[in-house]
């Protein structure tokens, strides 16, 4: 994407030095986040910590999907399954 206000060279050369560092999440946002940027008159500073913001998340939501998967936590019961002495599960259907 060509833009008055990135520099020419920055714009081409950026998904390739996205792809080299492996920030897939930024790179496939770059061209909607270089159009928001432009249309909203972003400095270069806020239009990196929003390209850098979406890439953290990304990689925390793996990271947690991951851990969760390592940890092998037992298959989730609901309660009223288990046989909890005294528990009555409220019904959801019933109209109040």
């Amino acid at each position: 994407m060509r833009s008055h206000r990135f520099p020419a060279s920055l714009v081409q050369k950026a998904p390739a030095a996205l792809e080299q560092l492996k920030l897939t999440t930024a790179l496939a946002q770059l061209d909607s986040a270089s159009q928001q940027a432009v249309a909203h008159g972003w400095s270069y500073s806020h239009f990196l910590g929003y390209l850098l913001e979406a890439e953290l998340q990304e990689r925390y939501r793996r990271t947690v999907k991951l851990n969760l998967q390592f940890a092998r936590f037992p298959y989730q019961k609901r309660l009223e399954l288990c046989g909890v002495p005294g528990y009555v599960a409220k019904r959801r259907d019933r109209k109040r």
